[in-house]
């Protein structure tokens, strides 16, 4: 009797694990299928974005002409849970981004995060702004603490934390455990307070701009003792002259009035050019329903502020053209030719994306303006948000929120248009579901990173799921690819040659 008990209970424990184990299984299989001898992740697959419905526009300059665009998603970044990353480009197959309190290196070949650089504990913080320089291993960030972070850019390594020794009046005391790390005990909670970009050639040079319109260089050390090498960015033998890991502050100045919106490096890193906003007027207080301090603190703006372009000579930071613009600007944009331009050569085309007034196109080496690029009159007023050069260099892309609907019928969209630069008139439009939050151009405008929400969640249950990846639910709350973006004829063939 008492064996045969025994032998039940075997042959239910037998039962039980066999079928536990194919219920594992079966998330298991659902996620993977056997694809040319190796498995495939159907659950990545599946983040693979839809491609954008792409409309020619009837009164296009260049009829023959439209958009092509294909994107992937990346491994690690997938799940999309990143609202706002700031995002950069620097060369072939890599990209840096920089999202709440991590950096992360990836590479566009494998589609996959190399590595990720999170901040020491005694550092724990937001970060803001990247900026990485293509010809050397070194990345530099800012974020919520008032220090400047100097990295290996190839393999994540923290080399220098800088205390910013003229934070702005955008930094607020901090009262969390790590102030009394940080001699100023002050943190920002604006991811705007500091813009930092890199320059294109050279040793370890970064400018950034700031909220009360000042611009500063950091960098390798080496150049404040040898400031001829600003002027003289390929001079023989300064390598071994910019050979150390000592970084800080190069020299500063006060650009503006306004906040520094955006700046960029032109003529081969030797100008400077940026935009300014409002002027600040100081620090205020957001009130709750009941009156009372809600104890965030914001930016005050002057309302009579007055914007600008100024391009700067980046060995003193002395100003060389000033250009007043009739609105508060957005992102600025400089063609591969600005971008490496020789001072005179008299073709330097840039781009500000203007919140209210569409985009002002002009030219750095001739110091004027060639026009604005404005939307049709019969569609909704569009705010640019992003925009970049294509390598065509007679051509703009530029990124919006649409709205279009109410309530509940409404539809958010994320549209890209094409346009010719000489005309400005639009070629082509491309329009993806959901809304604009950030996006990163690479310096040829063919390679764009993109963050919209999901419009596809909002439809959904939040606790749908289902072992089948053909049930399963999309549930990230953003949405992040990488596209490739490419001017081609309207049959479809090849790329026209640039």
């Amino acid at each position: 009797m008492f064996s045969h008990r025994v032998r039940f209970v075997v042959k239910s424990w037998l039962v039980l694990s066999i079928v536990v184990f194919f219920v594992r299984l079966g998330p298991v299989m659902a996620r993977y299928r056997a694809a040319e001898r190796k498995f495939a992740d159907l659950n990545f697959e599946a983040k693979q974005p839809a491609a954008p419905v792409i409309i020619n526009d009837p009164n296009s300059p260049r009829p023959e002409l439209t958009l092509s665009l294909a994107g992937r998603a990346i491994q690690k970044l997938d799940d999309g849970h990143i609202p706002w990353a700031n995002v950069v480009l620097p060369y072939r197959d890599a990209m840096y981004l920089a999202a709440n309190r991590k950096g992360y290196f990836a590479n566009l070949k494998d589609n996959r995060v190399m590595f990720e650089f999170p901040q020491p504990r005694d550092e724990a913080g937001g970060l803001y702004g990247i900026a990485v320089t293509p010809q050397s291993r070194v990345m530099a960030t800012v974020g919520e603490h008032t220090v400047v972070q100097f990295w290996d850019s190839m393999t994540g390594q923290l080399l220098a934390t800088v205390e910013d020794e003229n934070p702005t009046i955008a930094a607020v005391p901090d009262l969390s455990e790590h102030a009394k790390r940080h001699p100023n005990k002050l943190r920002y909670q604006d991811a705007g307070a500091r813009k930092i970009v890199a320059s294109p050639r050279g040793g370890s040079l970064f400018a950034i701009g700031k909220v009360d319109g000042t611009i500063e260089l950091w960098g390798n050390l080496g150049y404040r003792d040898h400031p001829e090498l600003l002027n003289e960015l390929d001079k023989p033998g300064s390598e071994s002259l910019l050979s150390t890991n000592l970084f800080g502050v190069i020299s500063r100045k006060k650009v503006h009035d306004g906040q520094v919106v955006d700046l960029a490096f032109s003529h081969g890193g030797r100008k400077l050019v940026s935009v300014s906003g409002h002027t600040v007027k100081g620090r205020g207080t957001i009130p709750t329903p009941d009156g009372n301090p809600a104890g965030y603190e914001m930016l005050q703006y002057d309302p009579n502020s007055k914007s600008d372009l100024v391009v700067s000579a980046t060995s003193s930071l002395q100003e060389e053209w000033r250009l007043p613009l009739p609105s508060r600007p957005g992102q600025l944009a400089l063609s591969m030719t600005a971008q490496h331009a020789v001072p005179g050569q008299l073709q330097a085309p840039f781009a500000v994306a203007m919140f209210h007034d569409g985009v002002l196109l002009g030219d750095l080496d001739k110091k004027d303006v060639s026009g604005t690029i404005t939307f049709p009159k019969n569609e909704p007023s569009a705010m640019v948000q992003s925009l970049a050069f294509h390598r065509r260099e007679s051509a703009l892309l530029t990124l919006h929120t649409s709205y279009s609907g109410v309530k509940e019928n409404a539809t958010i969209e994320t549209v890209m248009s094409l346009w010719q630069t000489n005309t400005r008139r639009r070629i082509a439009t491309a329009r993806f579901p959901g809304q604009f939050m950030s996006a990163g151009w690479d310096t040829q405008g063919t390679r764009l990173a993109l963050i919209r929400m999901n419009s596809a969640r909002r439809h959904l249950p939040p606790s749908k799921s289902s072992l089948w990846p053909w049930e399963t639910q999309t549930t990230s709350p953003f949405l992040f690819h990488v596209w490739d973006v490419n001017v081609v004829p309207q049959s479809g063939g090849a790329a026209v040659a640039e």
